[in-house]
């Protein structure tokens, strides 16, 4: 009977510190994405890692360090981190977007591609996948497709100003000099909003 107590304090104890921890490092990763949110990232940073140091499992807190890394441009650590989210979670957009620009900007279109395809399966309304994957079917000479993918960017997000720039191009390359105009005034539009907010 004494065991019995014992083994059942233990595991109430074990419940409660884990769910203390779960909650804490919850708090830690909504913290740190305020400041993410605002581009502080090296302060940012810490947050996410106490989060992982409270709680290795959470997805979420990995692939926002990794951001946070992407944006300061230390792709080696952003990998590392992206990676662990995916490993915890494949399906983390946040880990697979940012895995999937490390993988563009290295030059890697073919796994980009595949990142970016596995991405907008999952989040259908990832605007900024449609926009990459738009540029890798460039990329491949598919222009038929690249134009629906940036179709699809345009209607997820109507103010991605790259989106406009990059539909005008490829108008242009056809001599579709109209079309190309329409894209480069809603960009103007786009950005004239952007200076009034």
């Amino acid at each position: 009977m004494k065991n019995i107590k014992v083994i059942l304090f233990s595991f109430i104890f074990l419940s409660i510190t884990l769910s203390c921890n779960t909650r804490k490092d919850i708090e830690f990763v909504e913290q740190g994405k305020v400041l993410f949110l605002e581009g502080k990232y090296n302060e940012a940073i810490p947050y996410f890692s106490k989060a992982i140091k409270k709680n290795t499992r959470n997805d979420e807190a990995h692939a926002f360090r990794g951001f946070c890394y992407y944006s300061l441009e230390n792709y080696s650590l952003a990998l590392i981190d992206f990676s662990n989210a995916l490993e915890r979670n494949p399906n983390n957009g946040t880990a697979l977007f940012g895995e999937a620009c490390i993988r563009w900007n290295l030059e890697d279109y073919n796994l980009a591609f595949q990142e970016f395809n596995h991405l907008i399966h999952i989040n259908p309304n990832h605007d900024k996948a449609y926009f990459y994957r738009a540029r890798a079917y460039l990329y491949k000479g598919d222009t038929t497709n690249a134009i629906n993918d940036l179709t699809t960017a345009m209607e997820k997000d109507s103010c991605f100003i790259d989106t406009y720039y990059l539909l005008a191009s490829v108008m242009t390359a056809q001599k579709k000099y109209n079309q190309a105009d329409k894209y480069l005034e809603l960009a103007l539009k786009c950005k004239q909003k952007d200076v009034s907010n």
